[in-house]
């Protein structure tokens, strides 16, 4: 099959030479004008942007204060978890509470007005310390309850000096004839209450057991919780009473036939005693801190063992969290480098640092900078690189990063940093 004849097309002819050497329009009119606007763009970057000239090494970042690991002090459960997994917290800060018989809001309500005394409280001031007759003392109710008995009766013979003098047999049995008629109708209250109380407290055991074979909600354990501890504190509260009562008895029996004259020494020896339970009183709150409590012992970030939770067991000295300090002062960076670049390595210099546990492309990067330089190298002829940051572990991109033990780093030492003119007139 033959093929179809080729036009016969002359491309040396004028007319086709003339369309191959003529430019666009476009591109005559706009071309210069571009090029021209890429160069003045070129030579702009060239004097305006900086390029640095780096030595990139390996190195570890660390605390300089050592991790403090954090024990249980004694065999419990977990009764309640105050902060969350690398929260920062100040030293004297209270982590969790592990489980007791008093309640613990109950606990910082008595501690908080203890504090509020002061260090040497006055009569009068001691005189007005309040009295919730609700609190739920549990491990700390008799030292609590002593207290106030004193406060009783330190507070009544101050207000009347003769408030046990000139009483006759008759006003005294009278008296305690409505004290025990009180006392009576308060334990019979009380005894409703315990088995309230009781109840409640075989129903949350119940609740609590079925939650564990998966047949019970954490609403229906909290629930049954809060109704128990109610009743609980009712009934603390009755015993709260019966046993003040109990006390002015004693007084209204002890103290039949005082003198006028020994009304002042009465006063006396009652603020003796009345500081003297004060002391018992702080002295049974602190233990019960030192028992039930997680006190962060210096400032820094928590971090909380995998098993901690709420309703979690642990065992005496057990490791429950660990502390790691959060003061930039306390971060350093140390690198080695060889002898030849340690002539371009000085203090004060900017160093760009890359975690390899936070991907930079994620989290960024962070600043520090060079804090000294070993003077003498070691046998393999290296320089130890120290590099603080006055900023903390605080990324370009925002992100707070919390250091572990000798992270491992990539470290940007930026030893010199020129404008790119600077370094094309230089010939590198």
């Amino acid at each position: 099959m033959e093929s179809p004849p080729t036009p016969n097309l002359d491309l040396r002819s004028e007319e086709v030479q003339e369309i191959l050497g003529t430019p666009p329009p476009w591109l005559a009119r706009w071309g210069i004008l571009i090029a021209f606007a890429v160069l003045i763009m070129a030579a702009y970057l060239a004097v305006y942007i900086t390029y640095p000239r780096t030595i990139v090494v390996e190195g570890k970042v660390f605390n300089e204060e050592p991790t403090r690991n954090l024990l249980a002090t004694n065999t419990s459960s977990i009764r309640h978890i105050l902060i969350e997994n690398e929260d920062t917290v100040v030293a004297g800060q209270t982590i969790l509470v592990y489980d007791a018989v008093a309640d613990f809001s109950d606990v910082l309500a008595l501690d908080d007005d203890l504090h509020n005394l002061g260090l040497q409280p006055s009569d009068s001031t001691l005189l007005h310390f309040p009295y919730h007759r609700n609190l739920a003392m549990g491990e700390l109710e008799e030292d609590y309850i002593r207290f106030f008995e004193q406060l009783d009766r330190a507070t009544r013979l101050v207000k009347d000096p003769k408030a046990f003098v000139g009483l006759t047999d008759e006003d005294i049995a009278r008296d305690i004839r409505r004290l025990q008629r009180d006392i009576r109708f308060e334990r019979s209250q009380r005894f409703q209450l315990d088995e309230q109380y009781q109840n409640a407290l075989q129903d949350y055991q119940r609740l609590v057991n079925l939650r564990a074979q998966g047949k019970a909600n954490d609403y229906q354990i909290r629930q049954a919780e809060s109704l128990m501890l109610n009743y609980k504190q009712l009934v603390q509260e009755k015993d709260n009473n019966i046993r003040l009562k109990e006390a002015r008895i004693r007084d209204l029996r002890n103290q039949q036939r005082h003198d006028a004259a020994r009304s002042t020494q009465d006063q006396d020896q009652a603020m003796q005693n009345l500081r003297l339970e004060l002391r018992k009183l702080q002295s049974a709150l602190e233990q019960w801190k030192n028992d039930h409590l997680l006190v962060a012992p210096v400032a820094g970030i928590v971090i909380l063992s995998d098993k901690i939770k709420l309703g979690a067991y642990v065992e005496k000295e057990e490791k429950v969290a660990e502390i790691r300090s959060a003061k930039s002062t306390d971060l350093i960076g140390i690198a080695e480098i060889t002898l030849k670049q340690s002539g371009l390595v000085e203090v004060g210099q900017r160093v760009v640092v890359d975690f390899y546990s936070f991907p930079a492309a994620e989290y960024g990067y962070v600043e520090g900078v060079v804090a000294d330089l070993s003077q003498i190298p070691d046998q393999e002829d290296q320089l130890k690189v120290y590099v603080r940051f006055p900023k903390g572990l605080i990324t370009n991109l925002g992100r707070q990063l919390v250091v572990g033990e000798n992270m491992v780093v990539e470290m940007q030492i930026i030893v010199e940093e020129k404008r790119v003119i600077e370094w094309l007139l230089a010939g590198r």
